[in-house]
């Protein structure tokens, strides 16, 4: 029966410890989203108030990503899930701009305005940051 128990442990243990390496990787990468969003949308003037979000929602998600590594219990906290789920949303909102400001320049699609329009990348870094921070969390929950 100790056994059994101890089994258990090492599983909630092992559990939490790929929880926090996800949250260390959301928190990495929300970390450069902000660093890159926040130069850019800054040298772009802020000319539309959406581009605010990306920078609210990856500080989020790194103040969550750092809150989650520090914590070691196995239950899931939905305030930092929400965070995360938040962020991945504001990525997919992003992609949706960024993908409209290449296609509506002069000639559409293309490699011009691939180069020199909003990079379409950027807005997947925040998807795939709050993606990661949430399957941590979901990690977290598993029985």
């Amino acid at each position: 029966m100790r056994h059994a128990r101890h089994r258990a442990a090492e599983h909630d243990t092992l559990l939490v410890d790929a929880a926090r390496l996800l949250n260390r990787s959301a928190l990495l990468l929300a970390g450069s989203v902000l660093a890159d969003s926040g130069v850019e949308h800054y040298r772009g003037t802020i000319h539309n108030r959406a581009m605010i979000a990306p920078l609210v929602a990856s500080t989020l998600s790194v103040l969550a990503s750092v809150h989650g590594h520090a914590d070691d219990t196995p239950e899931r906290h939905r305030l930092r899930d929400a965070v995360h789920v938040a962020s991945a949303a504001v990525g997919i909102a992003g992609s949706a701009f960024h993908v409209y400001n290449v296609t509506k320049r002069p000639g559409g699609f293309s490699w011009h305005n691939l180069f020199y329009g909003a990079p379409l990348g950027a807005p997947f870094a925040l998807l795939l940051s709050g993606m990661l921070g949430a399957a941590g969390e979901r990690l977290r929950a598993c029985p």
